[in-house]
């Protein structure tokens, strides 16, 4: 199995991995029990920037993790890493994702999120059709509850993002289900809710 990890640099990227391998971080090696790996697996992490701390981190997580820093922007980029690596499950984690940052800087926000999601449903439409993608979307995109304030929001509760960044996701969101529907590609879209821990940056 392969598994294509974007935004590899990112909070939630090093927790996902250390899941994945099961946080056997004293031998760098994958473990026998737990985890999802397997010893022939491979494991690529792409991001915008990887520091020489992140990288590190990294790689004390999984030594054998290729790590590329990719623009998903970049549309030739992304098509040549997807087609050289054929990915059997991508989780597309990369994103612009500060509200406030989102404000002063819209356009960036969308073509990061939107475009850079375009950009790998469409390389894995061409060149890995059976790759299953989860798209880490969020919560922002649902309407604000109004009226009884402890209502718990369901996965059918009304769409109505506001803000940039929200908008940005609801329409990655759509176009994650289109394509589903249309291309049949295996897209999961998780709504994802704040969540914190160790490693999160202050901001």
């Amino acid at each position: 199995m392969k598994i294509l990890i974007t935004g590899i640099a990112g909070f939630v990227g090093g927790h996902l991995l250390s899941r994945i391998v099961d946080g056997n971080k004293a031998t760098k090696k994958v473990s026998k029990k737990g985890g999802i790996l397997k010893r022939d697996d491979k494991v690529m992490g792409i991001d915008l920037k990887i520091n020489n701390t992140a990288a590190r981190n990294l790689t004390n997580i999984f030594s054998e993790i290729d790590l590329q820093e990719v623009n998903l922007v970049d549309k030739e980029k992304v098509y040549k890493v997807v087609e050289k690596f054929k990915p059997d499950q991508i989780y597309h984690l990369a994103a612009q994702s500060s509200v406030s940052y989102s404000w002063e800087n819209p356009v960036e926000t969308i073509e990061s999120n939107v475009f850079g999601g375009l950009n790998i449903f469409e390389s894995v439409r061409r060149y890995c059709p059976l790759c299953k993608i989860l798209v880490a979307c969020t919560a922002e995109e649902y309407a604000e509850c109004r009226g009884n304030k402890d209502e718990a929001i369901k996965e059918n509760f009304k769409i109505e993002p506001a803000n940039p960044y929200a908008i940005s996701k609801a329409a990655l969101d759509f176009f994650a289900a289109t394509y589903y529907r249309v291309n049949r590609l295996l897209v999961y879209i998780s709504r994802s809710f704040n969540h914190i821990g160790p490693g999160q940056s202050d901001f």
